[in-house]
């Protein structure tokens, strides 16, 4: 394609990308100063259009964008106005506020780029068990009541409540603390199960509920999927188009709540892809873009993906810089996570 009709091209995009109207030539040659006539314009459009990249609607003279445009577009977006620079935007702090395992930042994450994109947002962790423990602490809520954390070296924490039969005092859950401490943190979760504590004659009334604590944790970490996915924003979907029916809104919440996109996005292996339209494999999402971009830890070892879903005329260059935000932050912020 010759450099005047990528700009024509181009200016059709972002002005159907403003308003999603049909894009006449007076609209281009008065809004985009290309220094060619309406003529030369109308003229290249109908060459576009013959080349598959606008579509005409029955009702209108102008023209607009096919998703084999929006695919050019995209393509030499990334090729010629995208790095590969970290971006911070002092998003980092805010992933971490209130968060207390990985899973609270991916979900911080979410909502971030959520209200970012105004579209809907996800985040896929790829989860892997915690070998090891790296800390157990037991907690009085009240004498009757107690709390246990479990951290993973992977940045897993659970909790689990313990009813009491008896009453224990602070003194009496600090000495099982370091009996605890002293036996678990820092063993492979493997071993537990044949793991044999010593328990003194000081804290036998204790020995059941010691025994419970760690049958507790030799449990920790198992019931964990290998894919967990968290999305948000999906209020989002009326922005997708000015009309939305209620079973289209519908199909989207449910294909959401199914891990059957996070399987599909599992498969795509590039850092940064644009899956445009058509080219999604799931039905319901035809009429769509989806933005997904992995991130990885410090060694350079996949931890999950990141992207949205919106409308093909989406602004691709804001919002392909808006997930490379949160990807960028949500690494940073994960290395602070595990540090």
């Amino acid at each position: 394609m010759d450099s005047r009709k990528v700009e024509i091209l181009n200016a059709i995009i972002n002005s159907y990308i403003s308003s999603p109207s049909p894009v006449g030539s007076r609209t281009i040659s008065k809004d985009f100063n290309l220094g060619v006539s309406s003529t030369t314009i109308r003229n290249e459009m109908a060459d576009l259009e013959d080349l598959g990249y606008l579509n005409k609607p029955h009702t209108s003279a102008g023209r607009i964008p096919s998703a084999k445009a929006y695919r050019f577009f995209v393509d030499e977006l990334q090729k010629h106005f995208l790095n590969d620079e970290i971006i911070r935007d002092n998003l980092m702090e805010i992933m971490l506020t209130g968060a207390d395992s990985i899973n609270d930042v991916f979900r911080n994450a979410a909502k971030i780029l959520a209200e970012k994109s105004n579209y809907i947002s996800y985040v896929i962790s790829f989860k892997k068990p915690d070998a090891r423990i790296k800390l157990v602490q037991l907690v009085l809520i009240d004498p009757l009541t107690v709390l246990l954390l479990v951290v993973g070296d992977k940045g897993v924490v659970e909790k689990h409540f313990f009813k009491l039969d008896v009453q224990i005092t602070e003194g009496e859950l600090e000495n099982i603390n370091s009996l605890l401490s002293d036996n678990l943190v820092g063993i492979n979760l493997m071993e537990l199960d044949r793991l044999d504590i010593s328990i003194s004659s000081s804290m036998a009334q204790w020995a059941n509920f010691i025994t419970d604590v760690v049958r507790t944790i030799s449990d920790f970490n198992k019931e964990v999927e290998k894919i967990d996915f968290f999305y948000d924003g999906i209020k989002n979907v009326f922005n997708f188009q000015d009309e939305i029916d209620k079973s289209q809104v519908i199909d989207i919440m449910n294909l959401m709540e199914s891990s059957y996109l996070a399987d599909k996005l599992n498969e795509v292996d590039e850092d940064l892809t644009v899956i445009i339209g058509n080219e999604n494999e799931i039905d319901i999402i035809k009429e769509n873009s989806i933005i997904v971009s992995s991130f990885h830890d410090k060694n350079r070892e996949l931890i999950g993906k990141v992207g949205i879903l919106g409308p093909i005329r989406m602004d691709y260059r804001s919002q392909i810089q808006n997930v490379k935000i949160i990807r960028d932050n949500l690494k940073l912020a994960i290395d602070n996570m595990l540090r």
